[in-house]
């Protein structure tokens, strides 16, 4: 269930292996497989935070998502494994591959425009929809995705205000914003980056105000290749190591932070929930800045801004919102006067505990004993192939199960978790 990017690869993964008979039902909303809330939005500008190289839709074929570049004249060869894609184009790529995988499969594709709200497990499985009844199912794979962003305590008497945009990734109410209109975003990380982009690319020339807990933004991507690690750390020593690439000077973090990916899940596995804990307490914002980065000329682009002084990025926490005459004013610590704004937009990200937001299909799961949260409610329990139970009716990938491998929400994780899936469930296993 899920037809964003993760849909998408579970999808083709499973076709790629599906025998006669063989049915794939993707449930979702979304009127175009694929695109999700990641690549909805048709603006060029709007860039993947991840080159290229690193966006093949099958670890198998690193260069599948290049190759297609390539064909569809989207990119010069020889440089387009370099290259930031806009999502628009990937958009469109997923749902290429989606196609050509049910076009060339012995099994079939059911598109399902609707939106799963349980999972009734008697004699048989079935999953319960809005519209289209209960669907039956042998195997269900939670592809939900991230969720729409939290909105916090100090906003929730304006959750419903048009000048309040509660969920930032609704463009079309971004781009109502007037011309000169100040804007005050809360949060820093890459969709405070993609909000600032899209009111640039609007000829934005209203003040932007960002204002965060620790006032850190995404770090910007270098070319470069990953340095590979000799030997990972023990978990005791882990959160030095970390510190210490994440101190280091030049450009060499980035090399040594690219080489410790690729067994960010074994190192996470390793860790006890408490020192997990530990991590998420201390040292997850500072990692989100280093870990997730943002495209050179996106960073260019911020850049200008604040050298312009359109654009006031620094540390502060909201402690009232008050509404006034064609806007609000915000009191911030640090600040001595309140900061007045047209318009407030938020950007603090989804909630990481999911039991309290208490999303319908997962409830549904957890309630008929099918799965478990993990400790901190990030995600699902899951084992190391994507189960939620030992039967294996249940299969989770992506966000889902962040709790336990935490490396888990970008395409290069995506796509394996997807691949094996696929693999066990065509397997019988």
């Amino acid at each position: 269930m899920g037809g964003g990017a993760s849909g998408a690869l579970v999808a083709a993964n499973l076709l790629r292996r599906a025998s006669q008979g063989d049915r794939v039902t993707v449930v979702d909303p979304c009127s175009e497989l694929g695109r999700g809330v990641a690549y909805a939005n048709l603006d060029p500008c709007m860039l993947l935070n991840v080159r290229a190289g690193g966006m093949s839709a099958f670890p198998e074929e690193p260069g599948h998502f290049v190759l297609w570049l390539e064909q569809e004249g989207l990119a010069a060869d020889g440089e387009s494994s370099t290259v930031f894609a806009s999502r628009r184009d990937y958009g469109a790529y997923l749902g290429n591959v989606l196609d050509s995988c049910q076009a060339e499969s012995a099994g079939e594709l059911v598109r399902v425009h609707d939106l799963a709200q349980g999972i009734v497990a008697n004699d048989e499985m079935a999953v319960v929809t809005d519209h289209s009844g209960r669907i039956r199912a042998d195997r269900v794979v939670l592809a939900i995705g991230n969720r729409p962003p939290t909105c916090p305590a100090s906003l929730s008497r304006f959750a419903s205000h048009p000048r309040f945009i509660a969920n930032p990734w609704d463009h079309l109410q971004i781009g109502k914003v007037d011309s000169d209109e100040v804007v005050f975003i809360l949060g820093a990380g890459l969709t405070m980056v993609d909000v600032v982009l899209l009111l640039t690319r609007n000829n934005h020339r209203g003040r932007i105000v960002v204002r965060s807990r620790r006032g850190l933004m995404p770090k910007p991507h270098r070319l470069g290749q990953p340095t590979p690690m000799a030997q990972l750390p023990a978990s005791d020593e882990l959160f030095k190591s970390v510190i210490q690439l994440m101190r280091a000077s030049g450009d060499d973090w980035r090399s040594a932070l690219d080489g410790l990916r690729p067994h960010t899940v074994e190192v996470w596995e390793s860790l006890s929930w408490r020192d997990r804990k530990r991590f998420l307490t201390h040292l997850r914002p500072f990692w989100d800045v280093f870990r997730h980065r943002m495209p050179e000329c996106a960073a260019e682009q911020i850049q200008e801004g604040i050298d312009s002084g359109q654009l006031d990025a620094r540390a502060g926490r909201v402690c009232n919102v008050r509404e006034v005459t064609d806007g609000f004013e915000v009191t911030v610590s640090g600040c001595a006067e309140p900061i007045f704004a047209n318009r407030i937009v938020n950007c603090t990200g989804p909630s990481l505990d999911l039991r309290i937001e208490k999303v319908p299909i997962l409830e549904s799961v957890v309630h008929a004993g099918l799965a478990d949260y993990d400790p901190f409610g990030l995600g699902l329990n899951v084992d190391r192939d994507g189960r939620t139970e030992e039967a294996g009716r249940i299969w989770a990938l992506g966000p889902l199960c962040r709790g336990c491998r935490w490396e888990t929400t970008a395409i290069p994780e995506i796509r394996v978790q997807a691949a094996r899936i696929a693999l066990n469930i065509m397997d019988g296993q």
